[in-house]
Order: C-alpha cells, then structure tokens, then sequence
C-alpha cells in the first residue's frame, strides 16, 4: 500500500459517502471529525517506507502512487504538514457538531482538503493548480446551499481563485520549456512574474483581497471561517514548496523583498481597514458595513500578511515562525467562527448595532469573541502572542522600521476589539427580540469552553507545541538548511 492511497484515495471515497448520508447531520460530523483525526494521527505514528509491525501482520508504506502517468508523493519529511492539514480539519470538523453549518459541510469540507493534499503531493507541481481549483470548487456548495442564490463575494471567490489557476499553469508550462538552473535569467522574468501574480490570486493579496471581507458577510460565519484558516495556509504551504524547489528564485533578492513589502501593506491596511470599518460613524455608511462578519475577512488579510513576512526571511527562523503561527491562528478563527455562530444563531443578525447588550445575555459566547479578537491580534498571554513576538523579533533585526509598522495592523483589530466589546456589555436601547431557547446550547458552550482553555494555554506554554512543529520546516530543506 502507497501513502498517498491511504491518506488520500481514502478519505476522498469516506468523503463521498458521508456525501451520501449527509441527511444524518450531526452523527456525519461525528464520523467525519473522528476519521480525519485519525488520519492525523496515523500520519504522525506511521512512517513512510520503512515496515511496521501492526499484530500479525507487516504494513510497508510506500511514499509514490502514479495515477494517469502523474506521481503523488508523501515523503518521511512531509508527514508533519499533512498531520497538520488533518489536524486542523478535523478541529473544524469537531465544531460542526455544535454549529451545524449545513448538511454539506463535512462531506466535502474533507472532499476538499483531500485537494488540498494532492495539491502538496502531486508532481509535476503544476496540477497543483488543478486541484486548487477542484477544491474551490467543491467549497462552493457548501458556503452557498443549493438553492439559495449566490451574492458578490461568493462570485468574486469563485473568480479571482480561479483566475490564479491559468498562472500557474503557464509558469509550469514555461518552465517546462528550459531548464531553469541553465537558462538565461531574462528567460525567467515572465515565468517568475506568472507565478506571483498567480500565488497573489489564490492567497488574496492586497489587492484582490476584497472578496474576503464580503464573503464573511453573505455566508455562514463557520464555514466562511474555515476557507479563511485553511485556503492561505494550504496555497502558503504551496509557496514555500515553489521557492524550495526552484534555486534561481529563491536565489533572487528580489523576491523576498517583494514578499515582506507585500506583507507589511496586507498586514498596515488589513488593520486600517478593520479600524475604519468600525470607527466611521454610522449615517456615513451602508448597511453592509459595521458587521461582524466582516472582521472576519480583515483579519485574514492581517494574518496572512504576517504569514508573507515570515516566508519573506528566507531561513530558518523565518519558517519556524510561519509555522509556529499556524496552530494558534487555528484555534483563534475556530474560537471565533464559533462565537459568532452562537450569536447569528439567537439573535438573526450580526449586525454591530443590532448586537447591544449581546453580552449580558450570552456572556461566554462574549468573552469567546473578544478573547479571539485579542489573540490575532497578538495581545499578551495568549495564543496569538508567542508566534506574533518571534516574527517581530526576526523582521526586526533587519528591517526595524518594517516591525514597528507591521504592529500597526495588530493595533487596528485590537480597536475593534475593544469596540466589539464596548457594544456587547452596554445596555440594549430595547427590549431584545429572541431566538427560541436564548441561551448557549450545551454543545456550543462546552466547545467555547475548550477554545478558551486552549487560547489561554497556548498562550502560557507555547512550548507545548515545539516538538510537534519543529520537524515541520525539515520539508523545505533548501530553505531551512
């Protein structure tokens, strides 16, 4: 048996079933949680192309699986990132049970991170856009039920992802023409131009980011949450792989100072723009402004900006930082994700004004929200902290004016923060009109409850998580030598 079939052609057929059985929510998202926790699991004990011993009989791993003449490949050094990829998947997982997302929401919620695994796995890495693509695809149905009808951002979504498809594409053709280690470095200008604006496409760089923030207002908080935490890491992952791969671009200053200009605008105007989305007052401003779903989308864009810094290092320490973001940053969108299902759930809305006094009677749901905000936005003794002081500590010791500025976007989510949580506690203006059973379900509290343990002791004992995540840059050995 190949690795690839394993963790891949199997949870793709499991993925297809519980597609079938989807009528049977709840115990689907048991299933669905539990299997690809299990999937991680056996990631991390397994190891690739060595035999083990499981009872009486031999079990030997292959790292190749050839389909239709293309090699998927899951090597000893990239167990970690596909543990990691199911981990954190089956924590979105976990929480559909309490927020009930859809009745599509876990079927091809695992459909489409087993694309994202053959997107890392696949070779040549050009049909890695293909199967970006597939998975976007797939996520559509899920953020936009059949039925209801499709608004601005899950269109703008649908296109720029699929626009950044045919750059790749073409960058891997072209670089399939020469041999990039050999040809002239005016040959590579085009390829390496493609790429990136391929790669600003699919991670939503500033600026075609706006979907974003729009897609978090029209679809439900939960799985909007979910393409938010695992579309950039997946496309981020796929990056990294890129400049491993390639020594001429790696080799090119030019582009890590590319990637930290790109980074530091995504992370200073992702904080501007969530300030000035809540600051503004409220006669100057549409009705789609001012919504809570919309700090959802600024803060991907901040996040993701920080995620660019880190690559931007080039070495080592960069790449422990960009990893070591990557599970805090989880749980602050899950926490948050989670939050705001409670309260669209009891209240219709999340509209900002329409939410006065929410605190009072939902008061963990409000202490989860705003302990989320805080910790993206890297506020001390929380989860979001540690990795957010690694980053600044190694842009700082070589660009000072570029860490000090970068902390600007973190000041402008702790403003909402701080605003969220001034409308949340203040008296309502009127006599609030709610939802049956007004009050936190057992499940959402105990999983609120779970989230905030975990914001609060990650942020305490970050190194709990070093051992886990330290042979994670091992993948990318050209980079972290």
């Amino acid at each position: 048996m190949s690795a690839p079939f394993l963790w891949g052609i199997v949870p793709l057929l499991v993925g297809v079933g519980l597609l079938a059985l989807r009528r049977w929510e709840r115990p689907v998202a048991w299933v669905g949680a539990v299997f690809t926790l299990l999937l991680a699991a056996s990631l991390w004990l397994l190891p690739v192309n060595q035999a083990v011993r499981v009872g009486p009989w031999s079990l030997r791993l292959g790292e190749v699986l050839a389909v239709f003449g293309r090699r998927f490949v899951i090597a000893e050094a990239d167990r970690g990132i596909f543990a990691l990829i199911y981990f954190l998947a089956g924590l979105w997982f976990l929480g559909a049970v309490a927020t009930r997302p859809g009745k599509l929401f876990v079927p091809l919620g695992l459909i489409s991170v087993v694309m994202w695994v053959g997107a890392l796995a696949v070779e040549p890495f050009l049909y890695a856009a293909l199967f970006l693509e597939m998975a976007v695809l797939v996520s559509v149905p899920f953020l936009r039920p059949p039925g209801g009808e499709a608004g601005p951002g899950v269109l703008r979504y649908l296109v720029f992802q699929t626009l950044g498809m045919p750059f790749i594409l073409f960058t891997g053709w072209m670089l399939g023409q020469v041999n990039p280690e050999l040809a002239d470095p005016a040959q590579l200008i085009l390829p390496a131009t493609l790429a990136g604006f391929g790669f600003a496409l699919l991670m939503a760089v500033f600026p075609f980011h706006t979907w974003l923030p729009m897609l978090a207002e029209e679809v439900h908080p939960y799985p909007a949450a979910f393409i938010f935490s695992m579309l950039p890491l997946v496309v981020a992952l796929f990056g990294v792989g890129f400049l491993n791969e390639f020594s001429w671009l790696r080799n090119a200053p030019a582009v890590f100072a590319l990637l930290r200009g790109v980074g530091f605008l995504m992370t200073l105007t992702g904080g501007v723009w969530a300030a000035f989305d809540f600051s503004a007052r409220r006669r100057y401003f549409p009705f789609k402004a001012r919504h809570l779903g919309r700090m959802l989308g600024f803060a991907t864009v901040i996040t993701t900006g920080f995620s660019l810094l880190a690559i931007s290092q080039g070495n080592a320490a960069g790449l422990e930082a960009f990893f070591g973001a990557l599970v805090p940053r989880a749980i602050n969108f899950w926490l948050w994700a989670l939050a705001l299902t409670v309260l669209r759930a009891h209240t219709g809305t999340l509209d900002f004004f329409a939410l006065q006094g929410a605190g009072r009677r939902f008061p963990l749901t409000a202490v989860a929200l705003i302990l989320a905000q805080f910790s993206v936005a890297g506020f001390p003794l929380l989860a979001g902290f540690p990795s957010r002081v690694a980053l600044l500590t190694t842009l700082a010791e070589t660009n000072l004016f570029g860490a000090v500025g970068t902390m600007l976007g973190g000041l402008g989510l702790l403003v909402v923060a701080i605003r969220t949580l001034a409308i949340l506690v203040m008296p309502p203006e009127e006599t609030p009109d709610l939802a049956p059973h007004a009050e936190e379900a057992l499940s959402a509290r105990l999983w609120l409850s779970v989230g905030l343990i975990l914001l609060v002791l990650l942020g305490l004992f970050p190194q709990w998580l070093a051992p886990l995540l330290a042979p994670l840059p091992l993948a990318f050995p050209a980079l972290a030598p």
